[in-house]
């Protein structure tokens, strides 16, 4: 479950597990053990490795599973700068609002 993460959200970055490697800076080897489950290694290398790829060590670690497309707008969240985060906030809650007041209005 751990290296099937790690593994779609490398691919869905478009990163090889030689450029996760070299913006972790560890050894490749790491990521094809994580990826093939052949190991866990230490929590230090795999939270470089989510930092890379937008991830945090709740996300790969968590029992909950996610839909692919809260997965995809989570990384892209976390890879805007705070103002950015904070628009998209209001307008996430502001659809939000839209939608309870469409629901109530029936």
């Amino acid at each position: 479950m751990i290296g099937e993460r790690l593994r779609k959200s490398r691919k869905k970055l478009s990163l090889t597990q030689a450029d996760v490697a070299a913006q972790a800076g560890v050894d490749q080897s790491y990521i094809a053990r994580y990826e093939q489950k052949a190991s866990i290694g230490g929590l230090r290398n795999l939270q470089k490795i989510c930092a890379v790829l937008g991830l945090t060590l709740s996300d790969v670690l968590s029992d909950t599973i996610t839909s692919e497309a809260e997965q995809e707008l989570l990384v892209a969240f976390r890879r805007l700068e705070s103002r950015d985060q904070e628009a998209i906030s209001r307008h996430a809650n502001a659809l939000v609002r839209d939608t309870e007041l469409r629901r109530i209005m029936g």
